[in-house]
């Protein structure tokens, strides 16, 4: 029986081959793709603030990636607006959660070197949006209002509504058990999926239009600072006509990515893109589309004539399937 407060729906979905799941993770099994809608609120009645619906999609008959990809949406979105994207890691494998967490501020606004001299701001904020407590000036996050708090959560509530669907698998005690999670995110979300590589141990960081984080042009302390993921980990996917994408490349290379290789241009490229782990696409955006969206599933990203998104084989490699 499920439990209130979630909502699931069932649409048919492609299975593909993949490594083994962690222990505890189901075997795939018939079925489609799985959406449950959790309330912040119900998952952890402390929760009050950034009240809105969070997202978990699983694939029953595709066979398991045996990671769980947990997406950061940018600044000012909110999880239903990456139900597509969620939709193609699912049919990839992957499980998937969209939590909602503090991204209602400009960071590039509060943390310009003219209001906050302090060069680790945007680091501070990042963090705390993340994992709670009192590190920023410019936000106030609880651990109930964290992504890594309500991604806790969020996985046990589904764990207990749902045994079957091994959600379990992704905890380690009360917290998450962040080496077999990919972290992801588009924009302000990607940004914050590097703070979190940065600051855990994960299986993959996907960041997808960022970061975008500098202080007068300079990248952010943040991008510098040692690392608990391995570099070899973090993968970055820019378009080279939107006004970040030099950004996005200064960024890359602060983290180190450069020395893992050149960027490489997708467009005339196939997968594994010589092993780059800095993809870039110059795709005519079509309708009059930012460039920025190209790189999520959304009504930016291109499509081929039957519909399928076309970068549906970058996002596969970018993920590790």
């Amino acid at each position: 029986m499920r439990a209130p407060g979630f909502l699931a729906c069932t649409v048919l979905a492609c299975a593909h081959s993949t490594t083994p799941p962690p222990a505890g993770a189901p075997a795939p099994r018939a079925g489609g793709l799985v959406e449950h809608v959790v309330r912040p609120e119900q998952a952890d009645p402390t929760a009050d603030r950034w009240l809105e619906d969070q997202y978990a999609y699983l694939d029953r008959g595709a066979a398991p990636a045996g990671k769980l990809v947990v997406y950061l949406v940018g600044a000012g979105g909110k999880p239903a607006g990456s139900r597509a994207m969620m939709k193609e890691l699912a049919a990839m494998g992957f499980a998937t959660l969209a939590p909602m967490y503090a991204n209602d501020y400009q960071i590039a606004n509060v943390c310009a070197p003219a209001r906050d001299s302090d060069d680790d701001c945007h680091g501070k904020a990042r963090l705390e949006a993340f994992e709670g407590g009192d590190k920023s000036p410019h936000l106030e996050a609880t651990r109930a209002n964290s992504a890594e708090g309500r991604v806790a959560r969020m996985l046990a509530h589904l764990a207990r509504a749902f045994p079957d669907e091994g959600w379990g698998a992704y905890l380690d005690g009360d917290g998450p058990r962040w080496e077999s999670i990919i972290v992801a995110g588009h924009s302000h979300g990607a940004s914050s999926a590097g703070l979190v590589g940065k600051v855990r141990k994960v299986a993959r960081v996907v960041m997808l239009s960022g970061p975008f984080d500098n202080r007068g042009g300079e990248p952010a302390a943040w991008t510098r600072a040692p690392s608990a993921t391995p570099v070899d980990r973090f993968y970055g996917f820019s378009h080279a006509r939107e006004s970040q994408h030099r950004g996005h490349l200064r960024d890359w290379e602060a983290m180190g990515l450069g020395a893992l290789g050149a960027a490489v241009t997708i467009e005339g490229a196939t997968p594994p893109f010589g092993g780059s782990h800095q993809l870039i696409t110059g795709v005519e955006v079509v309708g009059g589309k930012d460039p920025h969206g190209t790189t999520t599933a959304s009504g930016a990203s291109p499509r081929d004539p039957a519909g399928a998104y076309q970068f549906t084989p970058v996002w596969r490699y970018l993920f590790g399937r």
